[in-house]
């Protein structure tokens, strides 16, 4: 029942605001970026482990964020040298 609340409050507090429910969201600079928790990495102990947290959304998404941006300036690339082949493989 606890994790249940916990959970709840996740979610309340992670769909609040646009940012905080996106996977990544556009900078300025036009490349992805990890958006921030709108809650605390150890907010659903004793269930979820901070650390855990911490690595998930730090290393884990990051990392996803990462190869998003890296696609995309390749594609870019791929694009202005008109390599078709290389946009479609791209694309997966």
């Amino acid at each position: 029942m606890a994790l249940a609340r916990a959970l709840n409050k996740m979610a309340k507090t992670a769909t609040g605001t646009a940012a905080s429910s996106a996977v990544a969201t556009l900078s300025t600079a036009g490349s992805y970026a990890l958006p921030e928790l709108s809650y605390d990495y150890g907010e659903l102990e004793p269930f979820i482990n901070a650390e855990i947290m911490q690595l998930h959304h730090s290393k884990h998404h990051q990392t996803y964020v990462n190869n998003l941006n890296a696609a995309l300036e390749q594609y870019e690339g791929a694009e202005k040298a008109a390599d078709v082949a290389k946009m479609i493989a791209l694309q997966g």
